[in-house]
C-alpha cells in the first residue's frame, strides 16, 4: 500500500528549519496564483518569509514560461532581504539553486547537480527549476523572492523534456515536503548571510563541485543567436563564460536559453 504523505504544515516546517528561521513568517496555503507573487504583494518589506501551496494555478518559470501544480508536488517561495545593492544581488539566483540542491540532498536525494543559472538535474534529467523575482529594492539593499517547483511525484501532464522526480530518485525514504521546505528556508536564511559578506566567491567551490555543464560542449541561444562554445564556470557577477571560436563570451541570465550538446 503506498504510504500517506504528511499535510503541508507550518509547525512541521518551523520544526525542521530550526531556532535560525524563527522570527521569518510561514504562509500554507491550499492554493494561490503564484507562491512568488503572493510573497511579492503580501510578504513585509524587510522581512524573511515563506509560502508553500499545495496547488499553484498560475505560476511562472524563466523566461515567462508557465508552471502549474496540481496538487501532490512542492510549490514554495522565499522572500529574503539581503543588504547587498541590486547589482551585486544579481548573482544570487546560483546560490538558491545550490541551496536548494543541498536541501534536496537532506532527504536522501543523491547526484543532482546544477545547469547554469538554477535548474536542478539528474543524469540529464530536470528535477526542478527556480524563478527569482525583485519584491523591493533600494540603492544599498533589496528583497529577492526565490521559487522553486521540484517535481515531487512522477509526472501526469506531458512534458517536452526529460524529467525525473523525488520519488524516483530516493524510492526507500519517508517523504515529506515540509522537511524540504524547512531545509531550503534554513540554507537559504545561512547562504543569505554568507552572500551579504563575501558575495559569490563564498560559493565558489560548491559551485564548481556541482556545476554540471562544466567544460562541456553547449549551445547558447540568444534571441535568433545560435551560439556554440565550451562552458567554462561563471564569472564574479554569474554570467556563464563560453569559449567560441571568437574568443570568451559572457551569458547573462534571463537573456538565454542553454543547452548541452
Amino acid at each position: 500500500m503506498k504510504a500517506v504523505e504528511p499535510d503541508l504544515s507550518e509547525a512541521s516546517i518551523r520544526q525542521t528549519a530550526g531556532p535560525g528561521a524563527e522570527h521569518c513568517a510561514v504562509h500554507v496555503f491550499d492554493a494561490v496564483p503564484s507562491t512568488n507573487s503572493w510573497l511579492v504583494e503580501h510578504g513585509r518589506a524587510g522581512e524573511a518569509s515563506l509560502c508553500v501551496a499545495e496547488r499553484q494555478m498560475a505560476g511562472r518559470g524563466r523566461r515567462g514560461r508557465q508552471w502549474q501544480s496540481d496538487g501532490g508536488g512542492f510549490t514554495c517561495s522565499v522572500r529574503l532581504p539581503l543588504r547587498v545593492s541590486p547589482a551585486e544581488a544579481g548573482a544570487f539566483s546560483l546560490v538558491a539553486a545550490l541551496t536548494l540542491r543541498d536541501a534536496v540532498s537532506a532527504l536522501g536525494v543523491e547526484g543532482v547537480g546544477v545547469k547554469w543559472p538554477n535548474d536542478l538535474l539528474h543524469e540529464g534529467r530536470k528535477l526542478s527549476g527556480l524563478l527569482l523575482e525583485v519584491a523591493r529594492s533600494d540603492a544599498a539593499s533589496i528583497d529577492v523572492v526565490c521559487g522553486a517547483g521540484v517535481n515531487w511525484q512522477p509526472l501526469s501532464q506531458n512534458v517536452d523534456q526529460a524529467y525525473t522526480d523525488v520519488h524516483s530518485l530516493a524510492p526507500g525514504i519517508a517523504h515529506d515536503r515540509n522537511r524540504l521546505a524547512g531545509y531550503w528556508l534554513a540554507a537559504l536564511l545561512e547562504a543569505g548571510q554568507r552572500y551579504e559578506r563575501e558575495g559569490l566567491k563564498a560559493f565558489d567551490a560548491a559551485w564548481q563541485a556541482h556545476d554540471i555543464v562544466r567544460n562541456a560542449a553547449v549551445t547558447v541561444l540568444r534571441g535568433d543567436q545560435r551560439i556554440d562554445g565550451v562552458a567554462r564556470g561563471v564569472d564574479s557577477s554569474g554570467a556563464l563564460r563560453v569559449e567560441t571560436e571568437q574568443g570568451m563570451q559572457l551569458m547573462h541570465a534571463g537573456e538565454v536559453s542553454l543547452r548541452r550538446r
